[in-house]
């Protein structure tokens, strides 16, 4: 498992795999046959936005809370890459103070 992460709620985490051959030369897209996951176990706190090259996502900080997220790469006879899958806690916080919103009560009896 990766280092934890925090974030704060006005931030976005890009997040990446690279596939290498076994002569340790990186594909450009996802090999074929083969499978690469980006999943959050709390998308209403980081959500997943998968990129076109489907090597890389961006993670948004869409509620305060605390997610898993988790990296994999299947092959096509279902096990994984040697290093995947991977996976990270990733703590989203509250940003710095922007405003203040005052309410004052209705009056009542003392």
């Amino acid at each position: 498992m990766a280092n934890p992460i925090t974030m704060t709620s006005d931030q976005k985490l890009a997040v990446g795999v690279t596939i290498l051959d076994k002569g340790g030369e990186a594909f450009a897209t996802v090999p074929p046959n083969h499978a690469v996951s980006f999943t959050s176990s709390d998308p209403s706190v980081v959500g997943v936005a998968v990129r076109p090259d489907g090597l890389n996502a961006d993670l948004s900080s869409d509620n305060i809370g605390t997610s898993e997220v988790i990296v994999s790469v299947t092959k096509p006879d279902g096990t994984h890459l040697i290093g995947s899958p991977d996976a990270t806690m990733i703590t989203v916080a509250n940003a710095e103070p922007g405003s203040a919103n005052i309410t004052f009560g209705a009056p009542e009896p003392e």
